[in-house]
């Protein structure tokens, strides 16, 4: 049944894709929908409750150390965190300890996902692919694909 829900939607967004005017915007936006379609049913898949942003992120505090300082990150802040990096499969395509750098630098999805977090929480952030990566491919990412980070944001400056 989930199978055959999944293959309605992707095809009801490739006929959108097909029928298209303007390209750019439509694949855009129906990429985006069949992004956010697919993260809503990997939650519900593995029985995950998120929370979503008006961007299209979805986030879920995993931890809270309610003995540290309630300091958010700014898009001025810099960051240092433990991240793991990887595909609706499963697939891990990056992880890095104890990483510091500015938040202005990194991909949308970061920018609008890491203030939700409060210095010393861990969660996970949803992203769709035009917040993440988009079009571009990359050796371990392919094109147009949603990701999924584990976070623990250790310290915001």
């Amino acid at each position: 049944m989930k199978s055959i829900q999944y293959a309605l939607s992707l095809i009801l967004m490739l006929s959108i894709i097909g029928c298209s005017k303007d390209k750019n915007i439509v694949d855009d936006t129906a990429q985006f929908e069949l992004d956010k379609q697919l993260i809503r049913n990997y939650l519900r898949d593995n029985n995950l409750n998120a929370d979503s942003t008006a961007e299209g992120v979805y986030y879920i505090i995993d931890y809270t150390n309610d003995t540290l300082p309630d300091k958010h990150a700014a898009i001025s802040s810099i960051v240092v965190v433990d991240y793991k990096g990887y595909l609706l499969s499963g697939k891990v395509f990056e992880t890095n300890f104890n990483q510091s750098f500015g938040l202005y630098q990194v991909i949308d999805g970061w920018k609008i996902g890491i203030p939700l977090f409060k210095q010393g929480e861990k969660g996970r952030l949803f992203l769709p692919s035009r917040l993440a990566y988009g079009a571009q491919s990359t050796a371990s990412i392919p094109a147009n694909s949603p990701l999924i980070f584990e976070v623990n944001l250790i310290k915001v400056n």
